[in-house]
């Protein structure tokens, strides 16, 4: 009960297969369900209302709540992994065609061929990449439909003693009401007790359908967890996400409530190539471009664990902020956000939650910096190795012309000889 879910074309395929014969011999023979007889009393009332608070609801929200983080932290991997390979094949066609068009022709068609296959590699890779996202994209709203069941499975268990007593005190009304008009007996009569799972289930399947008729923007698109989720689809995508927006919310579904997908698009152009379906979108439906800072702006240094504030989006280190907020008890003083010119005025360390998505922009920072000084390295190395060829070159040109003028020189001087004689 505590774990079903929505009731949808796709779930069933996680239906329990019917037990064998075998099994039903061996399991003990349970007697038929009876509603209860009396009305619930107290106890059993409050019994039914902590069902909604218990350990397994806690636990299974626990899960789901991790799931939607790694399908968002895997979705941003896998994307972020083709993008990194998509760099170093471009860098290596670079170099590439740089040997090409030096002295070293050999070489340079030996780098260009495995720069071809790179290349081709690479696409290869972009094309399973966007089959895997689609599927994790496709898990995200499932586990987003868990979590939306379990709430309103919840929310059927604490109203359930109140549902079975209204049932309860309607049943009892009609059959006073027959009772009068066939016998006159003013005599309240006995009616048997409501069954509690009918009621259970007619509650949540009305829930359910209820769910089910909402648009797609309002089950998944106004949802932190995929809208965190979207957020790290797209930084996955591109080395500097901030060059290009990411497209609103209003644009994530179709009109027939199809997921639209965010494809690659080419930085260098501020993503001008959308689909055409996109292009007309006004500029206001985009969120605006963001230059966010790496540096806390209390230490001044790079973020080591970043903690964002969700009132105004400014990032701090976790340290540095709790100290400025009094203590990471959670239990700090009220005070304005330390970022200059920011309008909030009331922060607290409640306002505050680790930024995973920023930490990974951190770390690819620095990772595509580190990478930049090994360029620079090797191509300061290759232009050292192509000086002291081209030394050589000199040197031996030299060489050869000496030779050449000393047979010259040496008739010169046989003839001054010849001539003094």
């Amino acid at each position: 009960m505590l774990g079903s879910q929505r009731r949808t074309g796709r779930s069933s395929g996680n239906r329990r297969p019917p037990p064998s014969r075998h099994d039903e011999q061996d399991s003990v023979d349970l007697p038929p369900y009876e509603p209860p007889k009396c009305p619930l009393t107290d106890d059993i009332k409050r019994q039914l209302k902590e069902l909604s608070t218990s350990r397994i609801n806690d636990t299974y929200e626990k899960h789901t709540a991790e799931s939607t983080k790694l399908l968002s932290t895997t979705v941003y991997a896998i994307n972020e992994r083709v993008t990194h390979r998509k760099r170093t094949a471009a860098q290596n066609a670079e170099r590439a065609a740089k040997r090409k068009h030096s002295n070293d022709d050999a070489e340079g068609d030996d780098e260009g061929a495995a720069a071809e296959r790179a290349e081709g590699a690479v696409q290869e890779l972009e094309g399973e990449v966007s089959e895997l996202a689609t599927l994790i994209e496709e898990a995200m709203r499932g586990a987003l439909d868990m979590q939306a069941a379990l709430e309103d499975e919840k929310s059927v268990l604490r109203d359930l003693p109140d549902m079975v007593a209204d049932r309860q005190r309607i049943a009892l009304e009609l059959a006073q009401q027959d009772r009068e008009a066939d016998e006159g007996d003013p005599e309240p009569p006995e009616v048997s007790g409501v069954p509690i799972f009918n009621v259970f289930d007619e509650a949540r399947d009305a829930k359910a359908a209820e769910y089910d008729k909402l648009p797609p923007y309002e089950k998944y698109a106004r949802n932190n967890s995929y809208i965190d989720f979207k957020q790290s689809w797209h930084e996955g995508l591109y080395e500097n996400p901030d060059d290009i927006p990411l497209p609103d919310a209003t644009k994530w579904f179709d009109r027939d409530g199809r997921p639209r997908l965010e494809t690659r698009k080419d930085e260098r152009q501020g993503g001008a190539d959308a689909d055409e379906e996109d292009g007309d979108e006004d500029d206001e439906i985009q969120i605006a471009r963001e230059k966010r800072s790496f540096r806390c702006p209390l230490t001044l240094s790079v973020m080591r664990e970043p903690y964002t504030c969700r009132l105004c989006k400014h990032s701090f280190e976790k340290d540095s902020i709790m100290e400025y907020l009094g203590g990471g008890n959670g239990r700090g003083r009220v005070a304005k956000c330390p970022e200059a010119g920011c309008h909030v005025e009331a922060m607290t360390a409640q306002d505050l939650y680790f930024d995973e998505a920023l930490l990974r922009r951190i770390k690819r920072a620095e990772q595509a910096e580190r990478e930049a000084a090994e360029r620079s390295s090797d191509q300061e190395d290759e232009d050292e190795e192509e000086g002291s060829m081209d030394a050589s070159h000199v040197s031996r040109a030299s060489a050869r012309r000496r030779v050449k003028a000393e047979p010259g020189g040496d008739d010169e001087d046989q003839a001054d000889d010849d001539g003094s004689v």
